[in-house]
């Protein structure tokens, strides 16, 4: 299928009648704020990790196309992906011959004369040259967070007219830069995807195939790969020219160094859920903070190949282990996306802490002009999460009239332990009372709209996020739930509207079961601001907390996870057992959390034993069994049973909450 060409020729005939500069219109992709009111394609972006005190700001690119040519345009996010300002541009001159799909990429370790945190651009270069065309892969360096622009290297230059395209940077097992691509210009061939890789970002080497397909027309295209926590990786990528319902299908495949991916000729497996439902065309991957796989695309659809009900406002999931897709709620919606160069083609998506995630994706104005737009969101829990949903002047999220029929009002009612207030967050981001779903009637989508429970039917009009600011966002209408006017009063029935932060419009999840099991395998990470990358390990059979993640080292990863077990001396409550390390388990000795093993002694039993303290979706609090008035704390670094105020620096008052609040993510190993 060929796109790009035509992608590129709209929106630079679209920027050259001057209607790229008008204000973004109404018609914006659902629950988004525009990037620019700039026209703007193929988004990519990034959250530095790499680069000192700047770590968690978000960088961009998009191709744009101003009168002097197209260009990189770089722009940065310093509210966790909610908003974007225009902070450099890549000007390659060899671009005025045409650009196409250009990426970003933060270099996490040296490479040759460049520095960690390097940032990394490339595009495809030369596409209207006409028939004389001679394709290249261009790469673009910066050492000041995206500020200025030296160029580096050409990857790769096409021998004929063929095309280069959809360039995508990764870093192998053995710390070499890969760029993986699509190639148009071999014969035999109407596209493959191809690897090259440096040691230097400089020097590249030879093409080898990473997928060929089995027939002549077959497309592979539009790469995407992504480090799983067990340190092996994940390619996904559409086959175009298959023909049938599955054209441009996404399929996926595994590497377990970055470079070997198997046979090229095999086209991989499709990336589909139980029911049947699939991806098409231009996907992206990204892996959580808490080591799920998500996976968006252009399209849903049904087994059928039909247009899926969720079509532009989900995206799929999985674990590490890819046995099995399943649907979530998108942060940012296009509900008209389909077949064409930008309404959500080729979406990005950025992980933040724990279960943030940021996306941008691009959708057309009524004016024409295709620009991108930008939102960030929490997902739902990986476990079902039960609890009372408070909201404002302290009230709660009832069901009305008992809340056992379809229909029943959503409303506000003084704070209560009745099973109306007990609402489960499922994975599939539904939310559910007496086992009946938060719906908005009727799927519509305008303010005002009442809200209601209904029987759950897994359909976008039954599907929610969290926002940051603590709102409660319907991603089908990208409207939150409301109280009228900011009404308080028993009864108030709940409704959707334009979401604008206030506290009419604040959910605040309190959890009424603990997310922790025994048998689980889980990681402890910190919730305080500015730490909340950071993980409880051992270390020296000490207690810490030290910044890991899915693409950590499998050593620090495995020191990071523990297997919940029942208390060892009380069952109501739990022991952490090491998992790299069988029959040790974390204890306090001297207020100072440490490994130990199990001497069955009655005093390490109780050392070991904490108590969970529901705190919200997902996180928890940890009670000394022996020291009730004490909770694991971090500081400094270091972990401790502490009580505010209780004399020793660690029982500092201040962030406290804070400091023991620890958030239950999967085990990273």
């Amino acid at each position: 299928m060929l796109r790009r060409p035509l992608a590129i020729l709209t929106a630079a005939l679209l920027a050259a009648t001057g209607l790229a500069a008008t204000p973004p219109s109404p018609a914006a992709a659902v629950g988004g704020t525009p990037v620019s009111p700039d026209a703007a394609m193929y988004p990519r972006a990034v959250r530095l990790a790499h680069s000192g005190t700047a770590n968690g700001r978000l960088l961009l690119t998009t191709t744009g196309f101003p009168p002097g040519g197209p260009v990189g345009a770089i722009s940065e996010s310093t509210d966790g992906g909610v908003t974007y300002r225009r902070v450099g541009t890549v000007a390659d001159t060899a671009a005025r011959a045409g650009l196409c799909c250009t990426t970003l990429f933060e270099l996490p370790r040296q490479l040759g004369a460049l520095p960690a945190g390097t940032l990394l651009w490339a595009g495809s270069i030369g596409q209207d040259g006409g028939g004389t065309r001679r394709m290249s892969l261009r790469v673009w360096h910066s050492g000041d967070l995206g500020r200025s622009w030296t160029y580096l290297s050409t990857a790769v230059e096409s021998a004929n007219s063929g095309g280069l395209w959809e360039p995508e940077f990764a870093v192998d097992a053995s710390g070499r830069l890969v760029l993986h691509f699509a190639d148009e210009s071999q014969p035999g061939h109407s596209q493959l995807l191809a690897r090259v890789l440096t040691t230097d970002g400089r020097q590249w080497g030879q093409r080898t195939w990473t997928v060929t397909g089995t027939a002549a027309g077959h497309r592979p295209g539009m790469p995407s790969v992504r480090r799983l926590p067990g340190g092996s990786y994940l390619m996904a990528y559409e086959v175009c020219g298959y023909g049938g319902q599955f054209d441009c299908a996404v399929r996926h495949r595994t590497s377990p160094d970055g470079w070997n991916w198997g046979d090229p000729a095999d086209l991989g497996p499709l990336a589909r859920t139980a029911d049947g439902r699939y991806l098409v065309a231009t996907p992206t991957l990204a892996v959580a903070a808490s080591g799920r796989v998500l996976l968006v695309a252009q399209q849903i659809r049904n087994a059928d190949g039909s247009t899926a009900a969720v079509n532009g406002v989900a995206l799929l999931t999985a674990n590490p282990a890819l046995d099995g897709w399943n649907v979530l709620p998108a942060p940012l919606g296009v509900p008209a996306a389909a077949t064409g160069v930008c309404p959500h083609y080729s979406p990005t998506l950025v992980p933040l802490d724990g279960n943030g995630l940021a996306q941008v994706t691009t959708e057309p104005g009524t004016d024409g002009v295709c620009r991108a737009h930008a939102a960030a969101a929490l997902l739902p829990p990986a476990v079902a999460q039960t609890g009372a949903l408070s909201a404002v002047g302290g009230t709660c999220v009832d069901a009305a009239a008992g809340g056992d029929a379809d229909g029943e009002a959503v409303q506000l009612w003084t704070c209560n332990t009745a099973a109306v207030q007990r609402w489960t967050w499922r994975p599939d981001g539904s939310l559910t009372v007496n086992g009946r779903c938060l719906d908005v009637p009727g799927a519509a989508t305008g303010n005002g709209t009442p809200l209601q429970i209904w029987s759950c039917n897994q359909l976008p009009n039954q599907q929610w996020l969290r926002r940051p600011d603590g709102t409660l966002v319907h991603p089908r209408s990208g409207r939150c739930l409301d109280s009228p006017g900011g009404a308080t009063g028993n009864g108030t029935r709940l409704q959707l509207w334009d979401c604008n932060g206030s506290p009419a419009q604040r959910v605040i999840p309190a959890a009424l079961t603990p997310p922790l099991r025994p048998g689980d395998s889980v990681s402890l990470r910190a919730t305080t601001p500015g730490q909340a990358d950071r993980r409880l390990r051992h270390q020296d059979r000490l207690a810490v907390i030290a910044p890991i993640g899915s693409g950590s080292p499998l050593a620090d990863r495995r020191d990071a996870t523990l297997i919940v077990r029942p208390g060892l001396a009380d069952p109501s409550c739990v022991s952490f057992e090491a998992a790299g390390l069988p029959g040790e388990y974390l204890r306090h000795a001297g207020y100072r959390v440490r490994l130990a093993p199990d001497d069955g002694s009655a005093l390490l039993r109780a050392d070991a034993t904490f108590c969970p303290v529901p705190v919200g979706l997902g996180e928890v609090a940890l009670r000394s069994h022996n020291f009730p008035d004490r909770r694991l704390r971090h500081y400094a670094s270091a972990v401790h049973i502490a009580v505010p105020g209780g004399g020793q620096p660690f029982d500092a008052p201040a962030g406290f909450t804070e400091d023991s609040t620890w958030a239950v993510d999967p085990g990273l190993a």
